[in-house]
């Protein structure tokens, strides 16, 4: 137990972005775009408190803009099923291009590219009511060099095959990363706790 818990003392803190809520209210930085999402929700994923959103909730912050991101959150996305958007992550604050688009349908997680041309879709189903962890790569470029990925699982492993992963490279979003925004799903919870963004891969989390 003493060496697991000095190798999780070790992971390194993302670089662009962290945000774990332990403070239960809203974080500096942090917006309401609409409705009430709250900052206090327990019972929490990790510590005392995460982020709960229901739907018409949606929460947005900014960030140091990036050509290339890894995104890691811990998430419940309670019965998992529908047709829905909970993560974007755009160019600024203006939020005028949408560079990856993290949608659920079907039970499967799926990322889009800027106009939702393109998309990749991890096979495996979530499990209603469930915590799991979330891994996502972005990466800018107008052909094969770019990068837009999605991973998930149970456990805090990065999965980078298999059905709980997929990834696509054609292209199409080109913008550089400078803002999130966090939103529910109709019918369910959405819980998200210990988001991070980081120039780094995060395949243990933060």
């Amino acid at each position: 137990m003493a060496n697991s818990l000095a190798w999780i003392s070790m992971l390194p803190t993302p670089d662009i972005l962290h945000q774990d809520f332990e403070s239960g209210v809203i974080p500096p930085g942090w917006s309401n775009l609409s409705g009430a999402p709250n900052y206090g929700y327990t019972p929490a994923l990790v510590g005392n408190f995460s982020l709960g959103l229901s739907s018409g909730d949606f929460s947005k912050t900014t960030f140091t803009s990036s050509s290339e991101a890894f995104v890691y959150m811990v998430a419940n996305l309670g019965a998992a099923t529908g047709n829905t958007f909970f993560l974007r992550l755009y160019n600024d604050t203006s939020l005028s291009t949408v560079g990856m688009y993290l949608n659920i349908t079907s039970d499967k997680l799926t990322v889009f590219d800027t106009g939702q041309v393109h998309s990749a879709q991890a096979s495996a189903l979530v499990p209603a009511n469930t915590t799991i962890y979330i891994w996502l790569h972005y990466k800018a470029g107008s052909g094969a060099n770019a990068i837009l990925s999605v991973a998930w699982d149970t456990v805090n492993v990065e999965p980078t095959t298999g059905s709980k992963f997929a990834s696509m490279n054609i292209g199409a979003s080109t913008t550089n990363l400078g803002a999130l925004v966090l939103s529910g799903i109709a019918g369910m919870q959405v819980v998200i706790d210990n988001f991070g963004i980081a120039t780094f891969d995060m395949p243990g989390g933060w």
